[in-house]
C-alpha cells in the first residue's frame, strides 16, 4: 500500500497469480495451467528467423495480419476482430467499454460463482456490481440462471475454470436470447481443451451482443508472447472511437508471418487425447494397455488404482501415489520416483508381457482378496456384531463399579 494511492486502489483486491517456479525447475506447473508442449513448428521457424532489428519499429496499430489469419480460421471477417495484449487486457477493455458503472444503465454482471478469479478485480476497477451465480451440485453452470434477470451483463469462461466443465453452444444461444439487451462475454481460454471442439464465434454474426475471447497462450503453448483476441469489433479497433487501437505487444512482431499460415497449429502429441470431464471412465479403462498414477503430493489411499486393478489393467505409480495400500513393488504394482524412472517403469510394463501379466493378475487378485464387496461386508457385518454383544453384556465390571461408586 502506498500513501499516493487513491481510495478506490487501496480497496482493490488484487490479483494473485500462480506461483513462477525458477527456469532451471524441471516441473510441469498446473497452478497457471501452461501447455506442457512446445510451441508448433510452424513458430519455432519464424521466431529463429526474426530479424531482431524489427524490434526498433512500433507494430502495426490495426494488426491486419494477424486480425486476417483469425478471421480466416473463424469464418469471420476481420471487423469482427480485436487483437490485445494478452485475454486480461481484452477482458478489462471489454469490461470497461460494456459494463462500467459510470457509462452505462447495467444493473451488474452474471458469472459463475466459481470461476476466473480476475472477474472480481475487473468488477473493482469499473465499479461493476458483481452478481455470482451458484453452480450446480454437479459443478455445471444453469442456462436458465442467466436467463432471468433484465438488463444485466453476462460474462462466463466455456469450459469453466476451475471446474472444467462446458456449455454446450445451445445453452449459450438460450442465454444470448434472453439477454438482446446486454453484452454477453463467453471466456473460450480452454476452449481447444474440450473433448470436442466447439466454439461460440460460430454465434458471432448471429447475436450483436456476443464477445468471444479467445488466446493464443494455453492451447497454442504461447502463454510469453501475450497474444490474445476476442471476436465482435463494437467499434473498439477505432481510435477515434473509444481509443482503443488493435495493437500487439512488439514481441509478437514475430509472429506476423507465422500466423498469417499457422495460427492453427496447435501443439499437441498426437499421441495424447485430452479427454477432458468424464462422467463414465469404463469406455477409456476398456481401452487402456496401463494405469499410470504420478503423484507428487498428497496423501490417502488411491480408489482409482483399486478401479484399475479390478479392469485387469498394470498399474504404475510413485511413492506417494501407492500410499497407503499394502503391495509390493514389481509384483502388484510398478513404483517409480523421478521422470525417468517413472517413464522407463512405464515402456517395461507395457514391453514385457511377462511382467504385464504378473502386475495385472497379482494386483487383481490383491483388491479381490481385500475388497471385493462380500469381503467388506462380511467386514462391516463383523464390527456391528461385536458392538452387540458388548451391549447385550453390558458396561465393563471396572466401568459398573464405578457408576454405582458415584
Amino acid at each position: 500500500m502506498s500513501k499516493f494511492w487513491n481510495k478506490k486502489t487501496n480497496e482493490i483486491e488484487a490479483y494473485v497469480a500462480g506461483e513462477q517456479p525458477k527456469t532451471d525447475c524441471k516441473l510441469v506447473k498446473l497452478n497457471t495451467n501452461e501447455n506442457p508442449y512446445s510451441p508448433s513448428k510452424e513458430c519455432e521457424k519464424v521466431l529463429k528467423e526474426f530479424d531482431i532489428q524489427e524490434l526498433r519499429l512500433y507494430p502495426d496499430t490495426d494488426s491486419t495480419i494477424v486480425r486476417d489469419a483469425v478471421a480466416k480460421i473463424t469464418g469471420l471477417e476481420r471487423g469482427n476482430v480485436f487483437v490485445g495484449n494478452g485475454s486480461d487486457e481484452v477482458l478489462a477493455i471489454c469490461w470497461q467499454a460494456f459494463f462500467e458503472k459510470k457509462y452505462n444503465t447495467n444493473l451488474g454482471v452474471l458469472v459463475p460463482e466459481v470461476s476466473y478469479s480476475f472477474y472480481p478485480v475487473y468488477a473493482q476497477n469499473y465499479d461493476t456490481r458483481l452478481i455470482k451465480i451458484p453452480l450446480g451440485e454437479d459443478l455445471s453452470i444453469d442456462p436458465d440462471d442467466f436467463c432471468v434477470r433484465e438488463n444485466c451483463g453476462v460474462a462466463i469462461a466455456n469450459p469453466n475454470a476451475p471446474t472444467s466443465i462446458g456449455m454446450p453452444i445451445a445453452d449459450i444461444e438460450r442465454i444470448l436470447q434472453a439477454n438482446p439487451d446486454s453484452v454477453v462475454i463467453i471466456d473460450e481460454a480452454y476452449a481447444a481443451f474440450k473433448t470436442k471442439y466447439e466454439s461460440a464465434a460460430e454465434l458471432v454474426n448471429k447475436y450483436p451482443n456476443l464477445v468471444v475471447v479467445q488466446t493464443l497462450s494455453k492451447s497454442y503453448g504461447l502463454a510469453g508472447l501475450r497474444g490474445h483476441h476476442h471476436l465482435r469489433d463494437f467499434g473498439l479497433g477505432q481510435t477515434t472511437g473509444l481509443g482503443f487501437p488493435n495493437e500487439e505487444n512488439g514481441i509478437m512482431l514475430p509472429l506476423e508471418d507465422w500466423s498469417g499460415t499457422s495460427i492453427g497449429a496447435i501443439p499437441t502429441d498426437p499421441r495424447i487425447a485430452v479427454t477432458g470431464y468424464a462422467a463414465d471412465a469404463r469406455p477409456y479403462l476398456a481401452a487402456a494397455d496401463a494405469f499410470v498414477v504420478p503423484l507428487h503430493a498428497g496423501g490417502g489411499m488411491r480408489v482409482t488404482i483399486l478401479d484399475a486393478w479390478l479392469w485387469g489393467l498394470p498399474v504404475v505409480s510413485t511413492t506417494i501415489g501407492a500410499a497407503g495400500i499394502e503391495v509390493r513393488d514389481g509384483e502388484h504394482i510398478l513404483i517409480a520416483d523421478g521422470a525417468e524412472a517413472f517413464a522407463g517403469a512405464t515402456v517395461r510394463v507395457l514391453r514385457d508381457g511377462g511382467l504385464n501379466a504378473q502386475v495385472r493378475g497379482a494386483g487383481r487378485a490383491w483388491v479381490e482378496e481385500k475388497y471385493a464387496w462380500q469381503v467388506v461386508y462380511a467386514r462391516v457385518d463383523a464390527v456391528y456384531d461385536e458392538l452387540g454383544r458388548k451391549a447385550a453384556a453390558g458396561p465393563p465390571k471396572e466401568e459398573a463399579k464405578r457408576k454405582k461408586e458415584d
